[in-house]
């Protein structure tokens, strides 16, 4: 994780370098905007791992979303994430819906 953490970061210090000589060169407040958007997008998919892991949670927590978003219309083994490459339901595989609860 870090790893790839590593190399965006990189990246984007790359793409901020190209962007602030272009700034120099046309004056574009909007690639200031740019360089700015870059950086708080990469503050934040650092960021979001840890707020969504729920990997410690009880399961009767993961049923319990399950069953919450079931009662909003929402189908919980269609709401995942992408970390390191793989795709993880928000609910996990123990969330699903306590059909006792609905009756």
């Amino acid at each position: 994780r870090s790893e790839d953490n590593d190399s965006t970061a990189l990246i984007l210090d790359a793409l901020k370098k190209l962007n602030q000589r272009q700034y120099r060169s046309v004056g574009d407040p909007e690639i200031l905007s740019r360089i700015a958007s870059y950086e708080l997008a990469f503050r934040m998919q650092t960021c979001v791992p840890e707020l969504m892991d729920i990997s410690d949670e009880p399961e009767h927590i993961h049923r319990m979303y399950g069953t919450i978003l079931h009662l909003l219309g929402l189908d919980h083994t269609r709401l995942v994430y992408k970390f390191q490459g793989r795709q993880f339901r928000l609910t996990d595989v123990g969330g699903h819906v306590v059909d006792k609860l609905l009756a």
